[in-house]
């Protein structure tokens, strides 16, 4: 029995198609120099109550180098009495 692979080479600037990040652990940017990857926005659960909260990069230009988060914190599912 033998095996055959196709070309293993891979284009890191394509976007996968019908992806969200809101349906991602966590997605970003690879670039085809010699930058680093970047982490745009992540699942995980910061407070420690067991639901995944969401951590965007809020970064810009202008905040020169720092590294800044907005943080949407997981409510759990809405109850039937939230539901207008």
């Amino acid at each position: 029995m033998t095996f055959e692979y196709g070309d293993p080479a891979v284009d890191l600037n394509t976007l996968a198609t019908g992806s969200s990040p809101w349906f991602n652990l966590a997605s970003g940017k690879r670039f085809n120099d010699d930058r680093s990857p970047t982490i745009e926005s992540m699942m995980l659960d910061l407070d420690g109550d067991g639901l995944l909260d969401r951590l965007d990069n809020a970064s810009t230009p202008a905040t020169t180098g720092d590294c800044r988060a907005t943080w949407m914190r997981n409510q759990g599912p809405a109850t039937a009495s939230a539901i207008p």
